[in-house]
């Protein structure tokens, strides 16, 4: 949505939205790992 926000402007509102839905479904999906005890791999940058 970024990348088509430089060639084609796109409702702020739009870009808004997408960003609080990704906070929501990363919140999700820590919380059912957690409720399924599942193994979460951690995620570690690399450094340059």
């Amino acid at each position: 949505a970024t990348a088509l926000n430089e060639t084609e402007p796109i409702n702020n509102n739009v870009l808004m939205y997408l960003n609080r839905l990704s906070d929501y479904l990363f919140v999700l999906a820590r919380k059912l790992s957690q409720t399924l005890q599942a193994n979460e791999v951690k995620w570690i940058p690399e450094k340059y």
